[in-house]
């Protein structure tokens, strides 16, 4: 079977040239052939297959350590979400609005879990204040926001829907 698949795959010159050599040439041909295949192996895979695992052990450490990290941020997280405070009450928000956003020009309405907020012309930096400041008074994080830019340099029009952050599930 292997003679007749030889037969198939080596061209008929190669092979009448194999033939016309005497047993001895065959096998140190053979045994010629066998190194050099044994020799491309070893240098297309094994070399680098060892190459890479070597590279892989090298890296774990630094693996372990960033998985470790993340674990323990991921623990820090829990921890957070654990002591939160309670949702502010609505004079709570009502209050951190007002003082967010006094003299700013906006206005807000509340609907249903979301307060929209609209600023007609406002600094951009003043907008990211008061967003701050509702977030530590109110506790309420933008979910939506539209802002678009005013021919003033700096300025914008806001709307900005603010609700509750989402808790993470555990």
């Amino acid at each position: 079977m292997i003679v007749a698949l030889a037969d198939k795959l080596v061209p008929p010159r190669l092979r009448g040239w194999h033939r016309a050599r005497t047993p001895a040439e065959r096998r140190i041909i053979g045994l010629a052939a066998l190194v050099a295949l044994v020799a491309l192996a070893w240098a297309l895979l094994w070399q680098p297959l060892t190459a890479r695992m070597a590279a892989l052990r090298a890296a774990a450490p630094q693996r372990d350590a960033q998985l470790a990290e993340a674990k323990r941020f991921a623990d820090e997280i829990a921890g957070l979400a654990r002591s939160a405070r309670p949702p502010a009450s609505a004079t709570d928000a009502e209050r951190a609005l007002a003082a967010a956003f006094a003299g700013l020009g906006a206005t807000w309405e509340a609907r249903g879990d979301t307060v929209r907020v609209t600023a007609g012309s406002i600094s951009f930096a003043s907008l990211v204040a008061a967003l701050e400041a509702v977030q530590t008074g109110a506790r309420l994080v933008p979910v939506e926001a539209t802002l678009t830019a005013r021919i003033e340099p700096g300025t914008v029009r806001a709307e900005v829907a603010l609700g509750r952050p989402a808790t993470p599930r555990n």
